[in-house]
């Protein structure tokens, strides 16, 4: 279709308009090695600057709320209040005496209930948590059956009072394994790994002091890339997440 123009020629409706393209534009790729190495060096400076500052906050400047001997001192005494090894009633009176000791610190929990499983490093446990900063967490820690596998290396260090089994730990460098029993305290510093072993029905209580956070990988790894159970991961997240929350507020880091 098409209508007259003033000549009397038809004429299109419709007209066809060329926009034009503007060139593409260039950006600049610096090419000298200065220009690439100055800000590479700088981010590196502050990467390396901001671990020094953390690793210093949490081994040298902070002032701990817990105290290692404290919590090996509760275990011990629970279970020589406790002779016939009932470990519900151990776990009950542990996390009484927790409570008084840190009074607004340590989680109210059902030791029966409140166990949330762990797959870590080949090996399968179960964890009860009742206290957790960014720098710090209590927990009661074991397994109703025989496992085994690696420890995780960790920017934290970790102590393991046992309440009932046993612990069997092979150190990284060495041909030997060393076998831990009731009331024994395992340490596992900061940068160590082993592999560990227990048998069934094995116990612990279990306090770490260090990089918290750092730690939840190799917890996590395991249900989230093996076994793919996402309500553990959750539930993990969440109780840790919570706890954390809840010392921030206290003003504790």
């Amino acid at each position: 279709m098409s209508k007259k123009t003033s000549s009397g020629r038809d004429a299109p409706l419709f007209k066809i308009v060329t926009i034009p393209i503007p060139n593409t534009i260039r950006i600049p790729i610096p090419t000298s090695p200065r220009v690439v190495l100055i800000p590479l060096l700088a981010w590196t400076g502050l990467i390396l600057a901001g671990i020094w500052v953390v690793h210093m906050y949490a081994f040298h400047w902070k002032t701990w709320l817990v105290d290692p001997s404290t919590i090996e001192k509760v275990a011990r005494d629970a279970l020589r209040a406790h002779p016939d090894g009932n470990l519900t009633v151990i776990f009950e009176t542990i996390v009484s005496t927790l409570q008084q000791t840190y009074p607004g610190h340590v989680r109210s929990v059902d030791v029966e209930q409140d166990w949330i499983f762990m797959n870590a490093g080949g090996w399968m446990g179960s964890f009860l948590l009742l206290h957790a900063s960014l720098t710090e967490y209590i927990l009661l820690f074991g397994t109703a059956v025989p496992t085994s596998g690696h420890s995780g290396r960790y920017w934290a260090d970790i102590h393991d009072t046992i309440l009932k089994g046993s612990f069997t730990q092979w150190t990284e460098g060495g041909p030997y394994n060393r076998k831990f029993g009731v009331g024994d305290t395992i340490v596992h510093a900061r940068g160590e790994v082993t592999a560990v072993s227990w048998p069934e029905n094995t116990f612990m209580l279990e306090y770490a002091r260090g990089v918290i956070p750092t730690t939840m990988g190799f917890a996590l790894a395991d249900s989230i890339f093996g076994t793919t159970d996402f309500v553990t991961v959750f539930n993990s997240v969440y109780v840790y997440g919570k706890s954390i929350l809840s010392e921030l507020a206290r003003g504790n880091v």
